[in-house]
């Protein structure tokens, strides 16, 4: 009886042996799987660094190789043409609403400011009511309701076509200034354009040219390309004229509009093209770890 129990210990202790060395067996060979799934994908995603510049480049070699910095003179010459021109809005906006009270044309500005008319004292007030009457409608009702569709449309038509649309939009108020001259219908445009801008876009097109790790770095070079252009261009207001404000803006738009549309890459493919890779690494560990159960 002793030698009966005994061996029967003896069975249940090798079954017992046996079913632990199999299962290890099977996570052996699941983690093998794993990490040769894993080493796939990492050898995808290196090629893939590799055409935009490379794991180990620097920030600059990065924004060169990628293209990415062709989004900069574009965001640079439209900014620019905003700046050399915001100068002449306050007293645009004063003249036109003192001649609109007074019903006659004036020029606030040659006046002494004890000796201005009512209506020019009255037009600052007015002019301030105006521009915060439309600022709200434009960034808080209009722009809060286009901006999702614009980046909805961007991640499917892709990047390029809604930065050359909204790099229209902003570039249209110098044109505006030229040939209509009316701030009542500059500055509507003017608050809509900077709200529906090419500077979301931009900011969307570095992403996806540039690897994370410098990301956070390449889109503040292209904040501090709009800190520049706004700096430098209210100092043309010394040199030039009004009308020569207005046609250098002009160009300064054009200019933009024409490097958006000549120079800037798509960048949605490459973008896509991450993200499957990460989606089919996502998908063959999921597939690993199910031979586990």
């Amino acid at each position: 009886m002793n030698r009966l129990r005994t061996f029967s210990n003896s069975w249940s202790s090798w079954r017992s042996f046996s079913e632990s060395s199999a299962v290890e067996e099977i996570v052996n060979d699941s983690l093998l799987d794993d990490n040769d799934d894993d080493d796939e994908l990492w050898g995808v995603e290196e090629e893939l660094k590799e055409g935009e510049g490379g794991e180990g480049k620097g920030l600059a070699l990065e924004i060169w190789r990628s293209g990415a910095w062709r989004v900069y003179p574009v965001l640079f010459f439209l900014m620019l043409s905003y700046s050399i021109i915001l100068p002449l809005l306050p007293q645009l906006c004063t003249n036109e609403f003192a001649s609109s009270s007074a019903g006659k044309a004036l020029k606030c500005e040659d006046f002494v400011a004890e000796e201005a008319p009512l209506s020019c004292k009255d037009a600052h007030g007015a002019c301030v009511s105006y521009q915060a009457a439309w600022q709200f409608v434009n960034n808080s009702i209009i722009c809060a309701a286009v901006i999702p569709l614009l980046g909805a449309a961007s991640d499917r038509k892709g990047r390029k076509p809604i930065l050359i649309i909204s790099t229209l939009l902003a570039g249209s108020p110098p044109f505006l200034l030229l040939f209509s001259g009316k701030f009542k219908v500059l500055y509507p445009v003017i608050s809509l354009a900077t709200g529906l801008g090419p500077l979301g876009t931009c900011l969307a097109i570095t992403s996806d040219l540039i690897q994370k790790k410098n990301r956070s770095q390449a889109m503040s070079i292209v904040l501090g390309n709009i800190f520049l252009s706004i700096t430098i261009g209210p100092l043309f207001v010394h040199f030039l004229t009004a009308r020569g404000i207005t046609l250098a803006a002009c160009t300064l738009s054009a200019s933009s509009l024409l490097l958006a549309c000549s120079t800037v890459p798509e960048s949605l493919q490459t973008h896509d093209s991450k993200r499957a890779v990460k989606v089919k690494g996502i998908l063959k560990r999921s597939w690993s770890i199910k031979a586990l159960f």
